[in-house]
């Protein structure tokens, strides 16, 4: 789910200007910079995560992983795709951020619902994704299973959504 910053709390949200301005398919793996900070639903969540100074390369690069993001809406707004970008910490004083730095690495954002198919969730909503990733082979393979529920009610699946490489 898109981290985020809300510009004001409470306010609702339909369909990002960003959206609007560009045509921004259904499945597909879209690369953006500079991808709006109004339309982050909640704060970002570990997906994918490799210790290169594990003791071993076994150990600290998995060839597949298995997590959970559980993200809290800070706005009420309508569901319709996750952001990823990548943060890394390379050693204690070295960190990258491919969305609040200038990197080479790109960031991605995955229409995951069409407009109409977007799910309304209010603000302290809960969206859960289960991730699977599999780096072995030539291709990274990824798998998102999504769920959300409204303040107090229990999660829903959503979608699921399922890609290889990085776009």
């Amino acid at each position: 789910m898109p981290p985020a910053r809300p510009d004001a709390p409470g306010q609702v949200r339909d369909q990002s200007q960003h959206e609007r301005q560009h045509e921004i398919k259904r499945g597909v793996l879209h690369h953006v910079v500079g991808f709006p900070a109004e339309a982050m639903l909640a704060q970002a969540e570990a997906m994918e995560w490799y210790d290169f100074a594990a003791p071993s390369l076994e150990a600290g690069l998995p060839e597949e992983q298995r997590t959970t993001c559980t993200f809290t809406t800070r706005i009420a707004a309508r569901f319709s795709g996750v952001h990823l970008h990548l943060r890394a910490a390379l050693d204690q004083h070295t960190r990258i951020d491919a969305r609040e730095q200038d990197t080479t690495w790109s960031c991605i954002y995955i229409r995951l619902l069409a407009a109409g198919e977007a799910v309304w969730l209010p603000q302290g909503s809960t969206v859960c994704c289960s991730c699977s990733i599999d780096v072995r082979g030539e291709c990274s393979h990824y798998t998102l299973d999504v769920s959300a529920a409204p303040p107090g009610e229990p999660l829903a699946a959503i979608t699921s959504f399922a890609w290889s490489g990085d776009g």
